[in-house]
């Protein structure tokens, strides 16, 4: 077994020791965001690199039951994909929708509105990803963006 003073004689330094565990934490969420880009619609034929990019330049937020996503009065930066839980999305026509895990919404940003014109609000626990619309202008590769929108037709297409 592994002990304090032979994990620190295997190393040089404190940065070798520092870069070995930087190291197995990269190689670990490698493989989770490789299991997220098979197991998910979203993310099918994105590498884990732009899947791990897409994680780490937006906002995965926990919600507790009650809470909201966003109203009418929030700009419209990006959209939502729903990781867990579910949600209420009330639309201003009168229009009430139910989404569940691996669901997109707050699809206004396709139609170029501004503003929301409905209230997310969770109707359990639930982790929700923002993908803001300037991933899709500029921090994914061209080839990850084009593909990540196809993926976005595709699931509102129903296929």
């Amino acid at each position: 077994p592994y002990t304090e003073d032979r994990i620190v004689s295997e190393f040089n330094s404190v940065d070798g020791l520092v870069q070995q565990i930087a190291d197995i934490l990269f190689d670990s969420m490698h493989e989770t965001y490789l299991f997220i880009a098979r197991q998910m619609p979203l993310f099918r034929s994105l590498s884990p690199g732009a899947v791990a990019l897409l994680f780490s330049e937006d906002m995965v937020t926990l919600y507790e039951e009650g809470m909201t996503v966003y109203g009418p009065e929030n700009p419209v930066e990006g959209f939502y994909l729903l990781l867990s839980g579910q949600i209420r999305a009330l639309e201003k026509d009168g229009r009430d929708r139910v989404f569940s895990s691996g669901h997109l919404f707050g699809e206004e940003v396709f139609s170029g509105a501004t503003f929301r014109t409905s209230t997310a609000t969770e109707t359990v626990r639930s982790s929700v990803l923002k993908i803001r619309l300037s991933a899709l202008k500029g921090e994914l590769s061209q080839e990850s963006a084009v593909q990540l929108l196809s993926n976005i037709i595709c699931m509102m297409a129903g296929t």
